[in-house]
């Protein structure tokens, strides 16, 4: 007990010696807390940020990929007031995959005579024997690496955009659901539909002119007819019903420029290309003009791929098999109710019945070749209209 006050009285007596040094050692550490708390704050701060202002939502796209053929016909002009005209296209998702999908079969064919061409849609009213059902082999797909047709010089932008930029184009991929349009059957059982290979070079045609700044619209974007019950402005039934609902996109849309993609077949061994225009129409001279360029472009391209068509030239409507004016081409008759009014033609490319000419058509290269040339041919219509 006696040793304990002298403890306590050396401890007060050295306490107040070493207030300086503790004051000295403890002002840093002072500091170092003031400066973690407030970056602590400050770090709290800029995490609260987000979520006081959450970023913007991206807008959701549309996962349909294409708009159905009832939203895409344009209806005619009994349509009333407040129902929709026709859709522009949706094009994205056309890549080899869906241009390669095979098209159900169910032709339906008027018989032909011995060297009877059959060339356009018009003549096909009665079924007809067809191949087999399913095709074991496929055309490649389309690559984009081939040739254009007979690219003539362009003309100099105005405002640095080409002329057919903002231009209304209607492609037409002839045929489709049960019409097949004219079919072969090759040895490998593999069998060749019009209507296949007409849309997929109106899709790549479609797809390329939207690329150069024009406005494209299909009249199908699948292997379905475009007339349809359900869709605004039916056109009626039968053939004329179908042809007239395609005649009334084009109306409808007040586009530029038709353009009908087919392809040719006969029972004879005929080849080459061809190309139909209306001489009777107020814009006849422009019909004969894309008709001319489209014909050139159409056996340019060939020929850059080693193949020369026979030329069969640019013809008048009437002089197609049928005999007639083409429905989708011809001024108002008995049978054509509500007739086009913009510029127009209608390509006939090759034959699928000739030996070479069908084989030249399983090659990817040969439809993009073609869907080229149709491209080249209505660009370069517009810079003939600029001039």
């Amino acid at each position: 007990m006696s040793g304990e006050p002298r403890k306590q009285g050396r401890s007060l007596t050295f306490f107040p010696a070493l207030l300086p040094q503790i004051h000295f050692h403890t002002t840093p550490l002072i500091i170092t807390l003031a400066t973690i708390a407030v970056l602590t704050v400050a770090g709290l701060s800029v995490l609260a940020s987000p979520l006081r202002h959450p970023a913007p939502k991206v807008a959701q796209q549309d996962s349909q990929a294409s708009v159905s053929l009832e939203q895409s016909a344009g209806p005619s002009s009994d349509r009333q007031d407040g129902e929709p005209g026709p859709q522009k296209q949706a094009l994205a998702g056309i890549k080899d995959s869906g241009l390669n999908a095979a098209v159900p079969h169910d032709a339906s064919l008027k018989p032909r005579a011995e060297g009877e061409d059959r060339s356009v849609q018009e003549q096909q009213t009665s079924p007809a024997q067809q191949g087999p059902e399913e095709s074991l082999s496929q055309p490649e797909p389309i690559a984009s690496s081939a040739p254009r047709g007979d690219k003539e010089p362009a003309l100099e932008p105005r405002g640095g955009a080409r002329p057919a930029q903002g231009r209304v184009v209607v492609i037409d991929p002839g045929h489709g659901g049960s019409d097949a349009g004219a079919t072969r059957t090759f040895a490998d059982r593999y069998v060749m539909k019009e209507s296949d290979l007409a849309l997929k070079v109106g899709l790549s045609v479609a797809a390329q002119l939207e690329a150069e700044g024009v406005q494209a619209i299909l009249t199908r974007d699948t292997d379905a007819p475009v007339n349809n019950s359900s869709r605004a402005g039916y056109a009626g039934t039968g053939t004329g019903g179908e042809l007239q609902a395609r005649v009334d996109i084009a109306n409808n849309a007040e586009a530029d420029l038709f353009v009908s993609v087919h392809f040719n077949s006969a029972a004879s061994a005929a080849g080459g290309t061809e190309v139909f225009y209306c001489p009777d129409h107020p814009f006849a001279d422009k019909s004969k003009k894309m008709a001319q360029l489209l014909q050139d472009n159409i056996r340019g391209a060939m020929q850059a791929l080693g193949y020369d068509p026979p030329n069969r030239g640019v013809k008048v409507d009437t002089q197609s098999a049928a005999g007639t004016h083409l429905y989708v081409l011809g001024p108002k008759t008995g049978t054509i109710a509500r007739p086009i009014a913009v510029p127009s033609v209608l390509g006939e490319a090759l034959f699928i019945s000739n030996e070479k000419e069908g084989d030249l058509l399983r090659d990817g290269k040969t439809l993009e070749a073609l869907a080229g040339a149709y491209t080249n041919a209505v660009l370069q219509y517009f810079d003939w209209l600029s001039l």
